[in-house]
């Protein structure tokens, strides 16, 4: 079934990953020529404005994702996982996350702490 051919805007293919303040998308069928042939996410649009993010300088729109914390990223809602998962593991907290990305002609590796929710409430006091 070829879902999504239409040019409509109904649905948008773009998935913010907040904690990166960036967001991603499946590559288009029409520029998969421009990238190595193992990339399948691309950044579609980078937030500048999130003073929280660690992750904006270093991502471009159009870049392309390869690998994020050694592992292969093969779709959107995979690479989505690998960021939650990072996000919930407390032992990668303040590290740094290797990535590996297409930009341009070039492979890039690149390296970024990811942005832990605020953790404003410290457990639970007792009484």
């Amino acid at each position: 079934s070829e879902e999504g051919s239409g040019e409509k805007g109904s649905k948008k293919q773009d998935e913010e990953i907040d904690s990166l303040g960036i967001s991603v998308s499946k590559i288009p069928e029409s520029r998969m020529d421009q990238y190595q042939k193992d990339v399948k996410v691309i950044v579609t649009r980078v937030d500048d404005s999130k003073e929280s993010s660690f992750f904006g300088p270093i991502f471009e729109p159009g870049d392309g994702i390869i690998s994020a914390n050694n592992q292969k990223v093969t779709s959107v809602a995979q690479f989505k996982k690998i960021i939650d998962d990072i996000k919930n593991d407390k032992d990668l907290k303040g590290k740094q996350i290797p990535f590996v990305i297409n930009r341009g002609r070039s492979m890039m590796f690149l390296s970024t702490t990811i942005d832990f929710p605020s953790e404003k409430e410290p457990a639970k006091k007792k009484k």
